[in-house]
């Protein structure tokens, strides 16, 4: 429990900017001039940020998070525990969408494609489930 609260209390202001990125406010998509390795950085902060959200038990700030994770880096960690947190909110369409993009960047990411598949099958979409 300590721990958690530490590493909350380490990400607080990033995460304060990743909350106000909804209203238009301090993480933006990356300059196309930005270096990889910093898109990246900036990228696993905020999946850090999200991690740590997710932990406490809101997925709804976990969401915020990894969408501006993902403004930097497509990885499919990160689409992959962007697609549970929305699963869990109700937001199957955006669920759906987070494990197509994993799968996309990683065709050997099995546990996308089940993921993918079952929500397929749950909404009856079955030739989607198929494929």
């Amino acid at each position: 429990m300590i721990r958690h609260i530490f590493f909350l209390f380490l990400l607080a202001p990033l995460s304060v900017s990743i909350c106000h990125a909804q209203s238009g406010g301090l993480i933006q998509p990356p300059d196309p001039s930005m270096p990889i390795e910093q898109r990246k950085e900036i990228a696993l902060n905020a999946f850090a940020v999200g991690s740590a959200y997710e932990l406490a038990g809101d997925p709804a700030k976990a969401l915020s998070a990894y969408r501006a994770a993902l403004l930097y880096d497509d990885d499919a960690a990160i689409q992959l525990a962007a697609s549970q947190c929305a699963a869990s909110l109700g937001l199957t369409d955006e669920a759906a969408a987070h494990l197509q993009a994993a799968t996309r960047n990683s065709d050997e990411n099995v546990k996308a494609l089940r993921l993918l598949a079952e929500m397929h099958i749950a909404a009856e979409r079955y030739d989607s489930a198929a494929a």
